[in-house]
């Protein structure tokens, strides 16, 4: 149980796809509400609408009553133009009676005549009347039944779009229903397969607990035969405890690189002779228009003194020992195997394991002893100090010759050569003796110098500053992870 405890995060992401469920199920109910809340909306419409036909009913109703009153007043007007004319009738019959024994029949003729106009103009005021009444009555009959023929056209329209729109959405809350009822099952069905990986993962867990536990076993058993194993002479230590080694962090390693540079970089300054024959001098010509003829000088010195370094020092953590370093590295070889070759053939290292990597920094440690230690020449040790002055010698005559076919060199400059070599055999030897593996690569798969004079015949890569890498922690476990050392990315410089 405990190793489940270290690792929550896929129950964790099962639960939370479940909330995920339940979230859009959350979400689904709001749709509803909504589509609820759509439907007082349009039952609020129709209701405001009823509202609004009953008040241009009013309206019509007013403006009926306004044209009965207009008909009433026009009627009384007309009444009253009537009685007017009976009034100046009555006077011109009560001026014919004065004057009628004095009038003469012809007078009598115009009064029957006038009194018969009189009643001929009522007659037709009277039709007249009764003909504009019936035309407004007519006319704002056909209105009052327009508007009415038109409120029940909206009620009528309004009540079909409303029982659309029920319609509408009845359908869609029986669809998001069928769908919720979906989701349900769905989550339902989510929730049986989480719990079914759940015991998977419970039981795939338990199984690599179990190769885990194998595999701890193994390595505490490999611990064990590394420690077994160093019964000579040579790498004879305490079997509960180890020498005192370097553990330093990737900020020291750096620096350590960066001395190596500052003085591989003077070194890189020196001017070269007038005129030479070498292959370096026509690098030079083909390359000075497109990277500047100083910068192309400097990485062709840089990387030749980087590639003797590799080929005498870094290929191997045995190497700068001289031939019992060669001996250490075949014995290395035959206990710990072979890995893929990154040396370019100098030397192929055994796969990172806590017990190549043992064979490794005791072996180093005890060459470091022996160098640090004052011997007897009778003691076999002796042979390792004078493996390691050989190794320094012959780098030193390299370095110095190979530096000195392209430029001149001063006594002093052939003193600083002396200190490149010394500095990059301690700087290895303390990288060595660390229980994590650190590598140096070059910016190319060439290591020896006739390889990388036939590579720069034609196009290639130059090595300005190398790769500084490392397998493990500091405690000398998780070999197989790999990593390059911050501020230790390596340079290089393509050329033609």
């Amino acid at each position: 149980m405990n190793f489940l405890k270290k690792k929550p995060h896929d129950i964790r992401a099962l639960e939370d796809e479940l909330g995920a469920l339940r979230k859009q199920q959350r979400h689904l109910d709001a749709v509803v509400k909504s589509n609820e809340a759509e439907i007082d909306r349009l039952h609020n419409n129709v209701k405001r609408n009823q509202q609004q036909h009953r008040a241009e009913a009013h309206d019509l109703e007013r403006k009926i009553h306004e044209a009965k009153s207009e008909i009433e007043q026009r009627a009384q007007q007309h009444r009253a133009e009537v009685r007017n004319l009976e009034q100046d009738i009555s006077k011109v019959k009560i001026e014919a009676e004065r004057r009628e024994g004095n009038v003469g029949k012809s007078h009598r003729r115009e009064i029957n005549a006038l009194e018969e106009q009189i009643r001929q103009t009522k007659k037709n005021a009277e039709q007249e009347f009764e003909k504009h009444r019936a035309e407004l009555d007519k006319s704002h009959s056909r209105e009052v039944n327009a508007l009415e023929e038109q409120i029940r056209q909206t009620k009528k329209h309004a009540e079909q779009e409303c029982e659309k729109h029920r319609a509408e959405l009845d359908t869609l809350v029986e669809k998001h229903r069928a769908e919720l009822g979906t989701l349900i099952n769905t989550a339902k069905s989510k929730e049986q397969n989480m719990a079914q990986q759940q015991a998977h993962m419970i039981a795939d867990l338990n199984r690599k607990s179990s190769e885990t536990k194998k595999k701890l076993l193994l390595e505490a058993q490999e611990i064990k035969d590394a420690w077994l194993s160093r019964d000579d002479e040579m790498y004879q230590f305490n079997l509960f405890g180890t020498p005192e080694l370097p553990n330093k962090p990737d900020g020291k390693i750096r620096d350590q690189m960066q001395e190596l540079h500052h003085l591989i970089d003077d070194l890189s300054r020196i001017e070269w002779r007038a005129e030479q024959n070498s292959w370096a001098d026509g690098v030079v010509q083909r390359n000075a228009e497109r990277h500047g003829q100083r910068p192309v000088k400097k990485a062709i010195a840089q990387d030749l003194i980087w590639s003797l370094l590799f080929e005498r020092v870094f290929c191997s953590p045995f190497r700068s020992f001289g031939e019992p370093g060669r001996a250490l590295e075949r014995e290395w070889n035959e206990k710990c195997g072979t890995g893929d070759d990154s040396t370019g053939g100098l030397y192929a290292w055994p796969v990172p394991s806590v017990k190549t990597e043992r064979f490794r920094y005791l072996g180093v440690h005890a060459c470091h002893e022996a160098l640090t230690t004052p011997i007897a020449s009778v003691d076999r040790r002796a042979e390792v100090k004078r493996g390691f002055r050989k190794s320094q010698d012959e780098l030193v005559a390299a370095l110095t010759n190979e530096l000195g076919k392209m430029m001149h060199l001063s006594s002093q400059e052939v003193q600083l050569v002396v200190r490149l070599a010394k500095k990059a055999a301690s700087v290895w030897l303390d990288f060595a003796r660390h229980r994590f593996r650190i590598i140096i690569r070059l910016g190319r798969s060439e290591a020896t110098l006739a390889e990388k004079a036939t590579a720069v015949g034609g196009s290639g890569i130059l090595t300005v500053e190398p790769v500084v890498g490392r397998y493990g922690n500091a405690q000398g476990l998780e070999l197989e992870s790999y990593m390059i050392i911050k501020g230790c990315e390596g340079r290089t410089l393509e050329i033609d």
